[in-house]
């Protein structure tokens, strides 16, 4: 399966310590399983924006969420 330069930045951001070609099998696995193609077109816009700072911002939030006490 040939892989996009944007895929490519997935596999380095979500499985850094994994070989190449491990976290390619993990990556082809999760395609294969979202066979639909409006998923794959959704995974492949995720994946062609700014995913260092989409993840930032993700963390940032889930940090902010376990600081603020629950409503009372």
């Amino acid at each position: 399966m040939e892989h996009s330069p944007e895929l490519e930045k997935v596999r380095q951001l979500l499985f850094p310590d994994l070989t190449v070609e491990e976290g390619w099998a993990r990556i082809d696995a999760a395609l294969e399983g979202a066979a639909d193609p409006k998923k794959l077109d959704a995974i492949e816009e995720v994946a062609a924006g700014d995913l260092s700072g989409d993840l930032a911002a993700a963390v940032r939030r889930l940090h902010e969420r376990e600081e603020t006490p629950p409503a009372a």
